[in-house]
This record gives C-alpha cells, structure tokens and sequence, in this order.
C-alpha cells in the first residue's frame, strides 16, 4: 500500500531540484557535483573558542545551489536532501584534506526536544550518520541541550555565546570520557553553539572534541 501512496505522492508532487529547478530530484546530480568541496589548504578553521582543537568545514558558504539545498533541508523539511548534503561530508572524508582528522565516535549538536518534535528530525544528527557510516564510526546520543535558547540567526557573536552559555549536558559521562569525539553540526557561524557542546563534553571527560560541518555561514 506505502508503495502505491508514494507513486501517487510523485505523481501529484514531483520532484523538483532545488538548485536549478528541473523536475525528477530534490537536488540533481549536476547541481550536487557543482558543489566545490574545500581543499588541505582550506578545510580546517581556527576555533572560535580554544576549547575546540578543530573545526573541519567541508564546503563553503557562498555557493548557491549548496545554500539552496541546506535552506529547503533545514526550513522546508526536505529530509531527503539529508543523503546528498550527508553525501557531500563523505567526500570531504574521502579527500586528503580531512587527514587528521580523530575520532572515537560522533555526537550531534542536539536540539531541544521540543523543536526537534516540532521540526520531526534533526538536521544534525541525520549529517552525523552519514558521516558514522563512513567512518564506521557509533554516533551516540551524548548531548542533551537542557535549555530552549532563541534561534542564533540574528544575534552577534556576544549575544550568540551567552545565548547557549549553560545550554548543554553529558548525561551520562561514562560514554564520553576518555574518548575522542567528532562534534557534527550543518553550519557554523561564530561557533558558540560547538564551543558550548565541547565544554560540556570535556566537563564529562572527554580528552579531545573536534568539530565537523558542511559548511560555515
């Protein structure tokens, strides 16, 4: 029965890519491989707060067709471009560029449980498996974000780090201590939402947090 609804669904609502707007896929292969990953030279940034030892960043911002795709991802619920964005992180791990990259496991930036039931998924976390599958890497649920702090978009760096100040825990520390973890997020701005989560992960024990995103706004 699901297969029949999902035939009617593709019939009444087809597929249309966001980047160029041609029926038959959320984001075509032409628009995806448009997309420039990050080379060596470019892939890691400097931390915005020294708790963080790396931010790996996988492709930048200013492209449209990957604005297009993270915008209907996150803010239209088009889980389904959760593959190719997810698809993208891979690829900066296939390349030379993530080498050094360490990790034990994968921990998503969560959302506040309220939002996450409101929105139906998080974004994070769906990138995050992507990237555990990869690597052969457990991504484990080591966060809680205890707080509903306002959305970050709008606040300058100031407002941003004292907005999440406190906003996350390690329930349970015994997962993370002693281990080596990949923080995964979709976007960094001024990185006080990664910095926050790190804090909170070395609070529980953790020995080294890195940060992994698709890419920084």
């Amino acid at each position: 029965m699901l297969f029949f609804f999902n035939i009617l669904a593709d019939v009444l609502f087809p597929k249309r890519c966001v980047g160029c707007e041609r029926y038959g896929a959320w984001w075509c292969q032409s628009c995806y491989k448009s997309v420039t990953l990050h080379t060596v030279q470019d892939a890691s940034t400097p931390p915005s707060d020294s708790v963080l030892k790396t931010v790996w960043v996988a492709a930048s911002y200013d492209q449209e067709s990957l604005q297009r795709a993270l915008h209907a991802f996150k803010y239209q619920f088009v889980t389904a471009l959760a593959k190719p964005l997810g698809g993208l992180m891979v690829d900066f791990c296939k390349s030379t560029a993530s080498a050094g990259m360490q990790a034990d496991m994968i921990v998503a930036v969560p959302l506040f449980y309220k939002r996450e039931r409101w929105r139906g998924f998080n974004q994070a976390q769906l990138l995050a498996q992507a990237v555990g599958h990869h690597r052969n890497l457990s991504v484990v649920p080591a966060l809680k974000r205890q707080v509903s702090t306002r959305p970050q978009v709008g606040l300058d760096a100031p407002a941003r780090r004292l907005n999440v100040q406190g906003a996350f825990i390690c329930p349970n520390p015994a997962v993370v201590a002693g281990r080596r973890v990949l923080l995964v997020d979709d976007v960094i701005s001024t990185g006080s939402t990664l910095a926050a989560c790190a804090e909170a992960l070395y609070q529980a024990g953790a020995v080294r947090v890195e940060a992994f995103v698709l890419t920084k706004n």
